[in-house]
């Protein structure tokens, strides 16, 4: 994976509770770890996703409220897991 290689946020689909992330998928990645926060936390939740997928559905999330959202991908190599840098951090209510 390039150093240059940024995921990027594409997409936001709200439900109730519920939040899909969807972003691009970067070359030669093993999967991509969201990070998500509601407004006002300090505390980042994150969640790891396989390189097969290029979505994910936060659930259990508090409706109403925005998420501060953002996603980078990782390479793994001999065990180790070597991450590239974050996207954009993009700001989303959830319905």
């Amino acid at each position: 994976m390039q150093r240059s290689s940024i995921s990027t946020l594409s997409t936001f689909k709200t439900t109730t509770n519920k939040l899909t992330v969807n972003y691009k998928k970067v070359t030669g990645a093993s999967g991509y770890q969201i990070a998500y926060q509601k407004s006002g936390s300090q505390t980042w939740t994150y969640t790891t996703v396989s390189s097969k997928s290029a979505s994910k559905t936060l659930t259990k999330l508090t409706n109403k409220k925005n998420y501060k959202v953002k996603v980078r991908a990782y390479k793994t190599v001999s065990g180790k897991k070597y991450y590239g840098t974050y996207s954009v951090t993009k700001t989303v209510k959830v319905k």
